[in-house]
């Protein structure tokens, strides 16, 4: 009986994806795509794909197959588990590793615009413009 019972309770990592459809839904208006989920967990496509396919399989959610944003919560709101914040260091190292890559962006389109400009100026005083 007890394992019966156990069968539809949601892992805690289970509990944390119905929470974060749920609060997407309520805060977006729709479902959220897996792509929002893989950005949110900061995880990979298919991992992502595989919990989605997991929820379904255990009946916490359903989905239309080949339609974006049709995941339904199967689940009352009251038993959905709150969704955990993620620490400082979750959320900051992510938001810096991006911070950076994108500095770096930056200086190379610089250095490519400055490079272009000689470039321009040269040949403009040379003639071959």
């Amino acid at each position: 009986m007890n394992d019966k019972m156990n069968a539809k309770n949601p892992t805690e990592r289970q509990g944390q994806f119905l929470a974060y459809i749920f609060q997407y839904g309520l805060v977006n208006g729709c479902s959220p795509a897996e792509a929002d989920m893989q950005r949110y967990f900061q995880i990979t496509a298919p991992s992502v794909h595989s919990m989605v396919l997991t929820l379904e399989r255990r009946e916490f959610i359903s989905q239309v197959p080949g339609k974006a944003r049709s995941i339904t919560l199967l689940i009352p709101p009251e038993s959905v588990p709150a969704l955990k914040r993620a620490s400082s260091a979750e959320v900051i190292e992510p938001m810096l590793n991006e911070t950076q890559r994108l500095a770096r962006l930056y200086e190379r389109k610089l250095a490519a615009l400055e490079a272009l400009k000689k470039s321009l100026l040269h040949q403009a005083f040379s003639g071959k413009l």
